[in-house]
């Protein structure tokens, strides 16, 4: 938990009081889940803009994840705030790594609250090819566009860098 007091030469006081606590369990190193409760709350003024804290924090969050093998690993989150009563989205998340140097992510959300899925697939690669090279991409595939039955989308985000170490 935690407890802090900020004072200001103005005068005013600030308090801030909170805590987190996470259950988390797993079963023979393949599933394990994690739920988790956080809450904040700050009392007082503050002088600067720089400084501002949300004045409540009141949230829950869980995660799944699942082992299928030693190469793949799934991945299912989502929060809920008590303040906006509103969820986060639901998130998949694939994880495949084909050598040990070697890493893909795929990641796409599901809007709890509108119950719609948002049509953006995430990935991201990183490959060590040796000890001196690795290439790294990150980009984003918009689907929203996607006319049915056509074949157009639209790549809405591409990062890609190439490292080499010496």
């Amino acid at each position: 938990g935690i407890f802090r007091q900020d004072v200001y030469l103005t005068g005013e006081a600030r308090y801030l009081v909170g805590g987190k606590i996470d259950l988390k369990a797993s079963y023979e190193n393949n599933v394990s889940a994690t739920l988790s409760y956080n809450y904040n709350k700050s009392v007082g003024p503050t002088p600067f803009n720089f400084d501002y804290i949300t004045p409540l924090t009141n949230t829950a969050s869980g995660k799944l994840t699942l082992k299928t093998s030693k190469k793949v690993k799934l991945n299912l989150s989502t929060n809920y705030n008590f303040v906006t009563e509103n969820f986060g989205n639901l998130v998949a998340k694939v994880e495949y790594k084909p050598k040990d140097d070697w890493k893909m992510n795929f990641s796409s959300s599901y809007n709890l609250n509108t119950k719609e899925w948002t049509k953006r697939i995430n990935s991201t690669l990183d490959l060590q090819l040796s000890e001196d090279w690795r290439i790294k991409y990150r980009g984003v595939v918009d689907l929203d566009d996607l006319e049915e039955g056509g074949e157009d989308f639209d790549i809405t985000e591409v990062t890609a860098e190439i490292i080499i170490l010496y």
